[in-house]
């Protein structure tokens, strides 16, 4: 059985405007420094979103690093709406990332809208990060 060595987590409730289809980062974890024991990590994220105008689907994704180039962690997958466009919605992902040993590790939730003709927001989100041996 998985031990959990480390917690970190970050949230916020300040509103992170999508560009209509552009990759958003709405949330950045806080900087987990791994130990040699630990091993995997799992990650949950959440976000509300409010869509803009038009949105047809959302594709959640985490990244590993602080920015929107940041390398994929599992996969990238469009999201029908599950309200009419300019409603708020959740997307929530559950990952188990295996960076490289006793590297620090940091990551970014992003959102983008398909369709959209009108920015989205997001509305809150959090991060939690759980180092695994």
């Amino acid at each position: 059985m998985a031990q959990i060595k480390q917690i970190e987590a970050a949230t916020t409730t300040t509103p992170v405007s999508l560009v209509t289809t552009a990759e958003t980062i709405v949330l950045t974890s806080s900087r987990m420094e791994m130990s040699g024991d630990a091993a995997r990590i799992l990650i949950l994220a959440w976000a509300q979103l409010t869509t803009g105008t038009g949105t047809t689907g959302i594709t959640p994704r985490l990244r590993r690093g602080t920015l929107v180039t940041g390398t994929l962690v599992g996969s990238a997958i469009l999201e029908g709406n599950k309200v009419a466009a300019t409603g708020t919605e959740p997307f929530f992902l559950m990952l188990i990332d295996t960076p490289a040993a006793n590297d620090a590790v940091q990551y970014v939730f992003t959102l983008q809208q398909a369709g959209a003709g009108a920015n989205g927001s997001s509305v809150q989100a959090t991060i939690a990060l759980f180092a695994l041996a």
